[in-house]
């Protein structure tokens, strides 16, 4: 496995070399980093899946990286456009975030667009590699009373 400490950052192809995995684990909790200067922050969650997300809330550019993530494998489930969550909760206005999707789930959506997303994979020596180019935005469809539901398991964390 790579040594975070001999990383160094650089473009292969479509894709950015942006951490090693060794820097995404610790005893089963999830963390945020950005990487190398980007504005893009990854996350990895208890399963071992891996997020990245801009940097910064399209709303009002607070630091996506200071909000609160959570898995609700539950309410992941009900989304009628799979993938959804993990969720993320922008620490200035409580924006909520859909992590595979990029959207918004905060009503009214017409104050926030979507964040972007990006692919983000891992190579057998544990070099994490970040998309270039963002994904397209989609729409989970998740029901209102769903996004309600992880608004408050967010502020009660």
């Amino acid at each position: 496995e790579v040594d975070a400490q001999d990383f160094q950052p650089h473009t292969q192809g479509s894709l950015t070399l942006s951490g090693v995995t060794s820097d995404l684990e610790s005893s089963g909790e999830a963390r945020r980093r950005t990487w190398a200067g980007e504005s893009i922050v990854v996350y990895r969650n208890r399963q071992g899946s891996m997020f990245a997300i801009q940097r910064s809330c399209p709303h009002a550019r607070a630091a996506l990286s200071e909000g609160d993530i959570e898995d609700f494998p539950d309410i992941s489930a009900c989304a009628l456009n799979p993938p959804a969550g993990p969720f993320l909760s922008c620490p200035a206005h409580s924006f909520i975030f859909d992590l595979a999707t990029g959207s918004c789930l905060s009503e009214p959506r017409s104050r926030c667009g979507p964040a972007r997303v990006y692919d983000v994979s891992a190579d057998e020596e544990g070099r994490i590699y970040v998309s270039i180019a963002p994904k397209e935005p989609r729409d989970p469809s998740i029901a209102r009373e769903r996004v309600n539901e992880v608004q408050l398991r967010l502020m009660e964390r």
